[in-house]
């Protein structure tokens, strides 16, 4: 087994990657499995993983395991995940992914292939494509949001993107509002709130036109 760990809060690169990696090791839906927090990644998940090990890939070929924001996984996860790297079957591959590898225990980084989205052009020209997207919607009508929604996003991929990058946004304007930021910190963290679920529901599947329509209907006005 490899182990990947992925570092980037970015969506879609992490989608990419996983598409680099299923592409590589011909990877079919059958072998791919997918862990998520909820709200962390506890014992129990990492017992999963250990279960799915059991069972021979589908049709002899490869499996990958994906655990999402690895940096939510307790201390005790993570020791028993040691354990499964250190003995690792032939035929599967490991993706972990992380927004901040800091919270991660030396010894799993030290297991895993580094795959770290760093490219600070591309982060501030994202965060400055984002601060415009949202001084645009906080001022605008109803329906000048709906058309400013159907203009920006595409596709549900392209949604939990747009998403991602705001609630990295407004994490960061919690603690440093950039200049002239039209709506109060209370306003800010209620986006935030409000942001964070619907990138949920959009990974769940739920129609992500109406989540992501409702999502900035809801976003306070400015005058």
């Amino acid at each position: 087994m490899q182990t990947f760990l992925v570092i980037s809060s970015d969506d879609k690169f992490i989608t990419g990657e996983v598409e680099k990696l299923k592409k590589k090791y011909a990877i079919s839906a059958f072998n791919l499995h997918e862990i998520i927090p909820s709200p962390s990644i506890g014992i129990e998940e990492v017992r999963n993983i250990q279960k799915i090990f059991i069972v021979k890939p589908y049709g002899e070929k490869n499996r990958l395991v994906i655990l999402r924001e690895m940096e939510k996984a307790t201390i005790e996860a993570q020791n028993a995940l040691l354990k499964i790297l250190e003995e690792p079957p032939n035929d599967t591959y490991l993706l972990l992914t992380c927004g901040n590898k800091e919270n991660l225990l030396p010894t799993i980084l030290s297991r895993c292939q580094l795959i770290n989205q760093i490219n600070a052009a591309s982060d501030l020209s994202n965060f400055e494509k984002t601060e415009k997207f949202l001084k645009s919607i906080f001022p605008s009508t109803s329906g000048k949001r709906i058309i400013l929604i159907q203009e920006t996003v595409k596709t549900k991929e392209e949604g939990i993107g747009l998403l991602a990058d705001i609630i990295n946004f407004l994490e960061k304007s919690l603690h440093r509002p950039p200049k002239e930021w039209p709506v109060n910190l209370k306003e800010t963290a209620q986006c935030l709130s409000k942001t964070l679920a619907a990138k949920k529901y959009l990974e769940r599947n739920i129609n992500w036109k109406a989540t992501l329509d409702i999502l900035f209907l809801g976003f306070p006005g400015t005058h």
